[in-house]
């Protein structure tokens, strides 16, 4: 197992590579939850609670899809696995027959 050298300029910028779209896509899921809630917001408490029930359904179940491809994407890697087009397709797949 390699050390990570912190001090390195290029380890910040390809942790940025990869952060930032990570962000960017959480910073636009919270967008469309508020969207929702707004647009529902004229037709009564019934409907602001209902979004509310289903926005949090929606982010528990976005969350357990995402440990999954993390846990199927570290499983294939630590067994010699190293095609990652391979490994994705296979957490995706995964997700999908659970829905």
């Amino acid at each position: 197992m390699t050390s990570i050298d912190l001090h390195r300029k290029d380890f910040y910028k390809t942790m940025l590579t990869i952060g930032a779209p990570i962000a960017l896509q959480h910073l636009i899921g919270s967008s469309l939850n508020l969207v929702d809630t707004l647009m529902i917001g004229r037709l009564g408490e019934n409907a602001i609670a209902a979004v509310g029930i289903a926005n949090r359904l929606f982010f528990c179940l976005y969350s357990l899809f995402m440990v999954l491809i993390v846990v199927v994407a570290f499983l294939r890697l630590n067994t010699g696995e190293k095609k990652i087009r391979k490994i994705f397709i296979e957490s995706l797949e995964l997700c999908w027959y659970l829905v």
